[in-house]
């Protein structure tokens, strides 16, 4: 991801230099703030730029959310603190080098061509706004609003750098072996295809292989970028710049405009009690992106809110309580290890599922950390993962031991983890879920009464 600030220079200029400082160093902290929230490994700074790594050093799965979400709320914050200039963000996903760089003086940081396809992604973007490339489109679509954009410029200069380097190599080629000027072949295509000129990228790659028929780096570069050709052939632009397609993020989806998992009604009838929750979504938000559960805990909190009056609940003050209790449970999943969060195969041993569970005791220690103090509420997050049975954990509660919060809390989280898209799996039709939740009532694992209050609740709205 590249950041950068759209009327800066200008503003710099009429300003002593001191005041500049301060405001661009108060400017750093707060986007600072928000960039470690999301695991964003801050690179460097370049002048009022800003230019960070997302699932690395720490493999996680969810980069491209991270990162998509990070520059949302990066730009809200422009947006609320008022600055006198606003801000372009680039952001590009694939394979990369990474690593320390340099002799005396290392530094930690990422080379390649989706480097340069953000930095040129964050010049083309118009102030204000976040555009990204379609690998980090797919890894963020059921969460994220965006709209193609068909036809946004690369800039003369950028070409013209690009082309400096083939003019460079292709100079080298007067001399060496045939292995030198296979590799030198291979390195002008991969640059022909960063300014999005397959044809020619085409032409190298197979000059590459006429050398060395037998690389399968070679293989794999020259049938990409013939794809590439077939693609983009009729859209290809002669002159002093190129385009690319490109997307421009709009903002979060709203999941209470999920079909697949709430009717229109239900979000008709509890779409304003959300504000009854009074608790910033960005206090949970970094824990979702992490699992990859974005809008999780303000669904499960109203279903939660919702079942607890289904249940004979009157006391609005609980209902509350219950439905905060719901927003919060899974803030802990920031303690799971990494490893269990990108686990995409083979589902959990049962020790790591234990491991996993415990969470919730994460949760209590954050909140109590963030000056929560309701003991009530921390009950119902602590039990939040108790079976009716006496077989899950903590503590082995079962029946009405278990806190009647805790129990719903149970309920709603499963449903919506069953009926919500996961990097890890697809999402469940809302009669199978149903279906899933009696047999798992059946089986003690729920308590059977609230699993009857949810179905009534969405099927009656």
């Amino acid at each position: 991801m590249f950041t950068d600030l759209a009327g800066f220079t200008s503003y710099s200029e009429t300003r002593p230099p001191e005041v500049v400082i301060r405001d661009l160093n108060r400017y750093f902290a707060e986007m600072e703030e928000i960039m470690f929230a999301y695991n964003a490994h801050l690179d460097k700074y370049q002048g009022d730029g800003i230019m960070c790594e997302f699932g690395t050093p720490v493999d996680l799965a969810n980069y491209r959310l991270m990162a998509v979400v990070c520059a949302i709320k990066m730009q809200q914050k422009i947006a609320a603190k008022k600055y006198p200039w606003k801000m372009r963000i680039g952001i590009a996903s694939g394979m990369a080098i990474v690593g320390l760089i340099g002799a005396k003086r290392q530094a930690y940081t990422t080379i390649g061509d989706v480097v340069n396809l953000a930095s040129r992604f964050e010049k083309a973007a118009p102030p204000g706004a976040i555009l990204i490339d379609n690998n980090t489109l797919e890894g963020v679509r059921p969460f994220v609003d965006v709209e193609l954009k068909h036809d946004v410029s690369l800039s003369d200069s950028l070409v013209q750098e690009v082309r400096n380097k083939i003019q460079e190599k292709s100079d080298l080629l007067k001399e060496g072996n045939n292995h030198v000027k296979a590799n030198l072949y291979h390195q002008i295509g991969q640059l022909y295809l960063a300014i999005m000129e397959p044809a020619e990228a085409v032409s190298n790659f197979e000059q590459a292989l006429h050398l060395k028929p037998e690389n399968t780096n070679f293989k794999i570069a020259f049938a990409e970028a013939t794809l590439q050709k077939e693609n983009h052939c009729k859209i290809q632009v002669r002159g002093k710049s190129k385009r690319v397609a490109a997307y421009e993020v709009i903002g979060l989806k709203d999941v209470l405009q999920d079909r697949k998992k709430l009717t229109a009604s239900f979000e008709r009838r509890y779409k304003d009690t959300v504000q009854l929750i009074d608790i910033p979504e960005d206090f949970i938000l970094p824990s979702e992106v992490l699992d990859g559960r974005v809008g999780h805990g303000k669904v499960v909190a109203l279903l939660a809110y919702a079942i607890a009056g289904e249940l004979g609940i009157a006391s609005e003050q609980m209902k509350i309580k219950i439905m905060q209790a719901g927003f919060l449970a899974d803030v802990g999943l920031e303690a799971v290890p990494h490893h269990l969060l990108n686990r995409s195969k083979g589902g959990l041993s049962s020790e790591e599922y234990q491991e996993y569970m415990y969470h919730s005791i994460e949760s209590i220690r954050i909140l109590k950390n963030n000056g929560f103090q309701d003991k009530q509420l921390f009950d119902m997050i602590y039990h939040s993962h108790e079976k009716y049975d006496g077989n899950g954990v903590p503590d082995g509660l079962c029946g009405d031991k278990i806190p009647i919060g805790a129990r719903i809390i149970a309920v709603a989280d499963t449903y919506n983890t069953l009926t919500s898209w996961h990097p890890r799996r697809e999402r469940w039709d809302i009669e199978v879920a149903f279906d899933e939740l009696r047999n798992e009532a059946q089986k003690g694992y729920f308590d059977m009464k609230v699993v009857q209050a949810l179905i009534r609740v969405l099927e009656n709205g």
